[in-house]
Order: structure tokens, then sequence, then C-alpha cells
């Protein structure tokens, strides 16, 4: 079976085509309704913990948990969880399987394939990541897809006759991306596409938790921002409050046990954020959104009134001023949301698994796409008698309508040369070492000939983002599928976090690590741990929260269960700080609940 996939920053889904109809699925463990948070965490007994429970980790235990990874991808950054770090790719694999196996329980099928979306502004190398964390969560990639075309898909697959022009704003967690469609009879034709691969929601987070920061400090003298911990807590309370000012106009941020006072009362501190408090922190953010609109639009020389439809995607999309500012851009064009924000990736993502799948007629569907960059080699110039080298020359050039294929001829550039290096770079700059490079490779064994002998270079550049190069000179050629050598798990790293990655997973199931929609162990874990000579510090605690439990369902049972899990761990282990910290967060968690 094929499923589609938005591998979110934020939130990660996952859809099936049912009836020829694409639908998210629901029944997935830590999940909000199918809404899984992209949070990996290591439990107090080393189990993974994936979603809800994983959240509740991050604001108690903040060294033991990673939200946001998708921003990583690509990169060497290296990412410390307990006593182990992981690379970004492992993490992503982490959500990836669990999502896979959720599904899997939920429509008694399994899951060997995938379509993933991926941001439009994604490199060769987050692609390349993207299809490595695929790959270790025992999924194969059919198809990677630009998250604004699966949007556009979503729309349009139920207005096969409709002929429009749409721009897709993407505005997710972490990426903004912009994209301008036609649709006619069925074929969706990308022309353009442009974003910001460090914008979106979390940035809107972190301008609001230094607004917070600053009056917490004013207020109280404490800065939030300098433990781990509270630190943590005040970053859940800035996206929680700036959840609930796209509906609202108030919203209280509340911080407990900031220190003690010389009475030996603890410090609290709360906060009534207004949504224009809140707008003034982010609107240049916001603002600065437009330049991608005018990018996009400018590839065709189009004016805002001739654009048809305008669709908003992403959670990001639902802030009012963000509707506002495109709103105003289009000329007060009322903006469109006819497919779920948070939903419309991975529908779409979902009826391209169905085309792939031969369950959706291909002829009723056409999609074209764009080279959001610019591809090329690395070639030596003459200029004025000085030789430089690294010199980008671009083959494919960027917002060109893919599939393509291009073909440029270059010369060598000395005597009997017996071999050429051909380096692919991607991007805009005229220097490579300001590029990212794809990839290279060796052209040996050529016959000898005097410098200036031709050399033939041919991309081919798919759907996919996968890039074909064939080189041709002296009497030899080579073709070679690249795939980007920077920070691309090689095959024994793969092995590695494989093994790893099943270890864990295989710990998960027989413990204490189901960390969701699960009941807490209540036979010999539990048996244990009242034994311990910390039991009787937390007892009436633990009898409160199992008193509390029957009543609760959703997020709030799945985040109770995790922390009544975690404290029974922590007591076995004889672990006071863990405790301690445990006790902390269920304490606020039935604060909130009551």
């Amino acid at each position: 079976m094929i499923v589609g996939i938005d591998l979110g920053t934020s939130t990660s889904e996952i859809a099936v085509l049912k009836n020829g109809a694409p639908v998210l699925i629901r029944e997935i463990a830590g999940s909000s309704y199918g809404f899984l948070p992209s949070v990996v965490a290591i439990g107090v007994g080393g189990e993974l913990q994936v979603g809800a429970g994983a959240t509740s980790v991050l604001s108690v235990r903040p060294g033991a948990s990673v939200a946001e990874v998708k921003r990583l991808m690509g990169s060497d950054n290296r990412i410390q969880l307990g006593a182990e770090s992981y690379t970004p790719q492992e993490i992503s694999a982490i959500i990836l399987r669990h999502l896979k196996e959720q599904a899997e329980a939920a429509l008694g099928d399994s899951i060997t394939e995938a379509v993933i979306s991926v941001p439009a502004y994604f490199t060769a190398v987050q692609r390349r990541a993207t299809h490595d964390a695929a790959e270790l969560a025992g999924l194969s990639v059919r198809r990677l897809v630009n998250e604004p075309t699966a949007a556009a898909l979503a729309y349009g697959i139920e207005r096969p006759d409709v002929e429009e022009r749409v721009l897709v704003y993407d505005l997710g967690g972490g990426t903004l991306d912009v994209t301008l469609l036609e649709l006619s009879e069925g074929v969706l034709d990308v022309i353009a596409s442009t974003g910001d691969s460090s914008l979106g929601g979390k940035d809107f987070d972190e301008r609001l938790m230094r607004f917070l920061a600053e009056k917490c400090e004013d207020a109280t003298g404490i800065d939030p921002t300098r433990a781990p911990r509270t630190n943590a807590r005040l970053r859940a309370g800035a996206r929680r409050a700036k959840e609930e000012l796209s509906s609202v106009d108030r919203s209280m941020v509340v911080l407990e046990n900031l220190g003690v006072q010389p009475d030996g009362s603890l410090i609290d501190w709360e906060y009534a954020l207004t949504r224009r408090e809140f707008e003034q922190q982010i609107k240049d953010l916001v603002a600065s959104t437009t330049v991608q609109l005018d990018e996009a639009l400018a590839q065709r020389k189009l004016r805002p009134a001739e654009i048809d439809t305008v669709l908003m995607v992403g959670g990001s999309s639902r802030v009012p001023l963000v509707r506002t500012c495109i709103s105003q851009y289009f000329e007060g064009r009322v903006l469109r949301s006819e497919v779920n924000p948070d939903e419309a990736v991975a529908l779409g993502a979902a009826i391209l698994a169905g085309i792939e799948d031969n369950k959706i007629h291909s002829a009723k569907v056409v999609i074209t796409d764009v080279s959001p960059w610019t591809l090329g080699v690395s070639v030596v110039v003459d200029r004025d008698g000085e030789t430089i080298e690294g010199v980008f020359s671009p083959l494919i050039q960027k917002q060109t309508t893919i599939p393509r294929t291009a073909t440029k001829h270059y010369r060598t550039i000395h005597d009997w040369q017996d071999s050429i290096r051909v380096e692919v770079y991607q991007g805009d700059a005229p220097m490579c070492a300001q590029n990212i490079k794809v990839g290279e490779f060796e052209l040996a064994q050529l016959e000898r000939a005097p410098a200036g002998a031709d050399i033939e270079i041919s991309f081919s550049y798919n759907l996919n983002g996968e890039l074909e190069v064939v080189a041709r000179a002296l009497g030899r050629a080579r073709r070679v599928l690249l795939q980007p050598s920077a920070n691309h798990l090689t095959d024994s790293e793969k092995q590695t976090a494989r093994d790893r990655l099943d270890r864990r997973w295989t710990a998960r199931a027989n413990g204490s690590g189901q960390s969701v929609n699960v009941s807490p162990d209540t036979g010999s874990s539990q048996a244990r741990a009242r034994a311990t000579p910390l039991y009787a510090k937390v007892a009436e605690l633990l009898a409160k929260a199992e008193n509390q439990r029957p009543s609760l369902s959703g997020a709030p049972r799945a985040r109770l269960d995790v922390l009544l899990l975690e404290m029974h761990a922590a007591l076995v282990a004889n672990d006071e700080r863990a405790v301690d910290t445990v006790e902390h967060a269920l304490t606020n968690l039935l604060f909130e609940l009551i």
C-alpha cells in the first residue's frame, strides 16, 4: 500500500485514498485527531516517545526531547537525547515509523511505500536526507512532492473542468512556500515557485518568547530563558497563546515556580497577552512574506488582480495578521480554504499516491512542476588572461518547468588530459563555492588529445527531484544518478542507525515505551514503584492522578498516561531528580485539568 505523508515541522500527518477520495488517518496514537506533534523524546526508562507523550517531556526534560527537527534536515547537526546523539534523519525516521505502524494498525494492511511532501525550496541535500529518513523507517519513497503542489492537488482534484490561476501561500511551522499554478482541464501546471526555508510559525514563537521573557523579568527579576526547563515551559506557553489568539483577543500566559521569595513562598508569573501585542512582535516577519509573492508573480509578469484564487495552507496561515496582510496584497480578495489548511498537504500527497498506485487514472490529473534552484557544473574560465576556477555554469535554470533535460558543450583545458571531474552544484550564485554541492564523479581513461576537445554534459531532472547526469568526451561516456554527498548517510551508517532504531523500538513495544493511548502499567512496575523509598513523597499526587484519569480522553489522557509511566520508571530507578521533574509536570497538568 502507498500512503501520503506530510512530514511537518510542527505536526506530521498520514493520509490514504479510500473509495477514490483522500482521507486523513485519525487513529494515530499520540496525535490529536490525526495531527501528530513532530516531537521525539527518550523516557526516564530509556524508551522512545513520539507525539503527545514526547511533547509533555519538552517542558520538564528539554535535554531528553527534540522538536522541529525538519529545520535541521540536510545539516550535519547532531541531536542529543539522553546519553546518545542522533542525526536529523534518525529523528525524522522515528516519526515516520510511528506514523507507518499506527496507520498499518488502523488500516489492517502493510504499508511499504509513501509519497512524502517536502518544502518546494528544499535543496537536493535536504531531499536526500528525507529519502534516508524514510528508508530508515522501512518506507520506500515512491515520490517526493512539493508541499504547495500537494495542496493545490487536493484543491484541484474536485475541479477538473475549472480553468483558473491559483496562488498557494503555504506558511507552516518552519517554512514558507509560495507557488503559482494554472489549473486547466485536469492539468496542474506549476509556473513559479519560491519561498523561505527559514521562516515559519517557529519564528513567531521566538519573537513572542522574547517579548514575554522581558515582561516576566520586569515583573519578577527572573529571566525564564536562562534555565532550560523554564525556557521550555515559556516556549510551550508562547505557542499555546499564539494559537489561542487566532480566535480570541486575549490569552493568559502562566509560569509557575520560577523561584523562591525571601519569605519562602514560590514565585509565579502570569500575563494577559493581547492579540495586538502579539501582532506588534511579528508584523515585520509577516510583511516580509510579500517579497516571495512579488517574486512568484514576477516570473510571469502578473499583477495581483490577475490571480483567480489564493489558497491558504499551513497552520501558521491561520494567524489573523497573516490573512489580513495577504488579503490586502491581493486587493481585499477573499482567501480560500476549501481544504483544511492543516490537512491539505497530506491529502494531496495521498492523491498523488493514488495516481502512483493506479487508483486514480493518471489521465485525470497531469502535474508539472518547476525547479526552485538553478542546477549547473563547475568550470574553469579565462578572463583577460586570468584563469578562474570554480565558476558556476548553469544547465537548468531556476523556475524551469520539470521534468527537463538540458545539454551543454565545454572544452578540455589541458593537453593530453586523461580524466575529467564533473562537479554539480545547485544555487543562484556565480561562483560554485557560494552554492550547494549536489555531487561529483569522474570520467576517466579518456583518449589523449590536445586541449580544446569537446565535452558534452547533459542533465535530466525529474519530478522526484532526482538528477541524472551524462558526461561524454574523447571516446568515453558515463551516466550517473547523483545522490548528494554532503550529510548523506552511507550504507554502514544506515545499518547502524537502523539497528539502534530497531532496538529502541523493540524496547518501546515490550516495555513502558508505549507512550500514548495506552493505560499505565498497573501490574508489576507499579508494585515495584510502591516498594521504593521515594514513593511516599508522591503517593498522594499519584492517587489524585489515578482518580482523575477515568474522566479524561484524547490528548489530556495521553499526557497523563505518559507522566504516570515516567513517574513509575523514575521511582523504580530510585532517581530522585527524575521524580522531582515528573512530579512538577504532573502537578501542573492536574492544575490545568481542574
